[in-house]
């Protein structure tokens, strides 16, 4: 037999690509020793135990599922349930079925399984630990479950950090829902200004997120150029913004490159999803800025509503007064069928600015 490949910490291991939500996708170098520190830190906060049974639910190209909930399996001699495609009832079922202890989520799956018929009658009580991660949880639906007796954990981090970044504790859904928690054990996290790139120290003072650690992917797969600019000081610039509270939680606002700029104010649209989200037959929304002549851009939503509960323009935004500041209200509404989404269950913002600006077209014809 050929003697065995020999490999350090410091070689390559997994070369994911990004999602292209916003862009072309990039390769993503993650190195051996990021794949065994994302193990360490989850294994350090999470509660997982030998002999588990894991769920993940997410594709195997999303790299928490691929990562933290099947090769992190391997390494405690776990085992995982994957499964080519899942409906939310398939998984409400196999949860039950395979007494599931640890299971890996995007918002979106959890949203459907949560509106299914067997939602109420599924036994979920073998779950520990129920991780969110991949875009923001609205607080409704961490509530959903908890009054199902099931603390959601909504955790942060990117493919390029393997992917924990930060983590809340099951003790802490109820205090600190809609926060992502405090930095895993192994990975700092610092806040910096957008426009300067200064420290922010403030609580409650929103900035650009930067991650530094093991975890931290080793660069870009033939891309230096985007190597360097995501590390300008040593520190990955991860492109979303949040804000860090007294008690050194952080919550997630946006990514940066979805901010809409309407008339010189500042708008994040996962803010204005969060609070229309909660409106009655609203299934499913997304915000994206679409130019305007006067505002430079204005706010548009895109809105899924529950079969015979479509609603108008006007009844939106009077349910949104009751949340957010005037300016940060749609003043375009498009109603779909389904919500436009990537297989990795985000918002496929690229393709709703398309969707937008053809819907406009129609009517301008």
């Amino acid at each position: 037999m050929p003697d065995p490949l020999r490999t350090s910490m410091d070689d390559l291991g997994i070369l994911m690509f990004t999602s292209g939500t916003t862009g072309l996708p990039k390769g993503v170098m993650l190195s051996f020793g990021n794949i065994f520190w994302n193990s360490i830190n989850v294994d350090t906060l999470v509660d997982t135990r030998p002999g588990d049974m894991n769920y993940a639910a997410a594709p195997l190209f999303h790299i928490g599922a691929l990562n933290s909930f099947t090769i992190r399996a391997f390494v405690r001699g776990n085992a995982t349930v994957v499964r080519r495609a899942v409906t939310p009832e398939q998984a409400l079922l196999d949860i039950e079925k395979y007494r599931v202890n640890s299971a890996f989520l995007v918002p979106a799956q959890l949203t459907a399984m949560a509106k299914s018929p067997v939602f109420n009658d599924a036994d979920m009580s073998s779950l520990r630990a129920t991780i969110c991660a991949g875009a923001p949880v609205p607080t409704s639906l961490i509530q959903e479950y908890a009054a199902k007796g099931m603390a959601v954990q909504q955790a942060w981090g990117l493919t390029e950090t393997a992917p924990f970044a930060t983590y809340l504790p099951a003790r802490m859904t109820g205090v600190k829902a809609g926060s992502c928690g405090e930095p895993m054990p192994y990975t700092e996290i610092k806040l910096v200004d957008v426009d300067t790139g200064a420290d922010i120290e403030e609580p409650h003072v929103a900035g650009e997120l930067c991650v530094r650690g093991p975890n931290v992917t080793i660069g870009y797969w033939n891309d230096l150029e985007a190597t360097a600019k995501a590390f300008p000081d040593g520190w990955f610039r991860s492109g979303d913004i949040g804000y860090r509270d007294e008690d050194g939680f952080y919550f997630i606002v946006d990514r940066r490159k979805d901010m809409i700029i309407s008339g010189g104010e500042n708008i994040y649209p996962a803010e204005v999803e969060r609070a229309l989200h909660r409106m009655e037959g609203v299934r499913d929304i997304a915000v994206v800025g679409g130019p305007d002549p006067k505002w430079g851009e204005t706010v548009v939503a895109v809105v899924e509503f529950a079969a015979g509960q479509e609603t108008d323009l006007e009844a939106l935004r009077a349910f949104g007064e009751t949340q957010l500041a005037r300016y940060k209200l749609p003043r375009e509404l498009w109603a779909v069928d389904v919500v436009p989404r990537n297989a990795a269950g985000k918002l496929d913002k690229a393709a709703i600015r398309r969707l937008v600006l053809d819907r406009r077209a129609e009517v301008a014809r």
